[in-house]
């Protein structure tokens, strides 16, 4: 009988690698192992355009507006992962760069950022709030991610959560999903005041706080940034190019993460005690 093919895609031999065992794992939260966010680039696409084009949206004409659209997807695309300030710094870059707006009807990225988290909170606190009246967790968790954190957790691997999405929010949302707990090594994301990549600035203080093996680090998300950062710092790269709608693997997320570096890409968790098999396993 023919082995069921697996969905785990290993893009280098791990045998080659200097790995293990996994002592940390980092997981990115948006598209990662929530999908309460689902639908974020569609809601930042409007406010980008919106904000680029201003009253010109109807007299710009189609290429120009073409342009802009084009532009502006671009960017989100290779941008995923990066904490919202960042991204709205770029909104407010192109808002200049394109001139369609009078620099006196401009705002900075911070106004820019709340006028985008007003936009996505339309959809999202819907979604809060059904959590809130007892609404089904699993319904905005990505499939197997809990039973995966919780294999971690008991083979003794300390996890952290990490977000380019307000600190606050991450605590509030990883706690209605029913998985804050397990995260010993802490939860982390942006603010308005620290302006580096929160990312970026967790795994820094594992190397140099704490003083890990990146050998003993794996890094799980559905973004290039954090894929990159993982590769940066010798860790292993687990991308998650999950079909977030509709469940199954994402074409689009696989190219980016492949681009990005992964070692691994899945489309979800749902044979995560095969992969959490071999990497608990790593360098035994």
């Amino acid at each position: 009988m023919m082995a069921e093919p697996s969905s785990i895609e290993f893009l280098c031999d791990l045998s080659e690698l200097p790995r293990g065992p996994i002592r940390h794992a980092l997981f990115d939260h948006d598209g990662t192992i929530s999908t309460l966010r689902r639908g974020w680039e569609e809601s930042m696409e409007q406010i980008m355009i919106e904000s680029i084009l201003g009253s010109c949206a109807d007299t710009a004409g189609p290429e120009a507006v073409k342009q802009v659209r084009d532009e502006v997807l671009a960017y989100i695309d290779r941008s995923t992962g990066v904490q919202t300030l960042t991204q709205m710094q770029e909104l407010a870059r192109l808002v200049r760069r394109f001139g369609f707006v009078e620099s006196s009807q401009a705002t900075d990225a911070l106004g820019y950022k709340r006028r985008y988290k007003q936009l996505l909170m339309r959809r999202v606190g819907r979604r809060i709030e059904n959590l809130q009246r007892g609404g089904d967790p699993n319904e905005y968790r990505v499939r197997g991610a809990v039973e995966f954190l919780q294999g971690l957790h008991a083979g003794d691997v300390r996890l952290y959560l990490t977000s380019g999405t307000d600190r606050d929010d991450v605590v509030n949302e990883a706690t209605l999903l029913g998985y804050a707990n397990l995260f010993d090594g802490g939860i982390f994301g942006a603010s308005d005041e620290v302006m580096r990549e929160s990312k970026e600035l967790l795994l820094e203080k594992l190397m140099n706080e704490l003083q890990i093996n990146p050998a003993e680090l794996v890094f799980f998300g559905d973004g290039p940034i954090e894929i990159g950062l993982c590769r940066r710092f010798g860790g292993l790269a687990v991308g998650i190019a999950s079909e977030e709608t509709c469940g199954g693997l994402s074409p689009s997320k696989r190219r980016r993460l492949v681009t990005a570096g992964a070692h691994i890409i899945i489309p979800d968790f749902a044979e995560g005690p095969a992969l959490l098999e071999r990497l608990l396993s790593c360098g035994r």
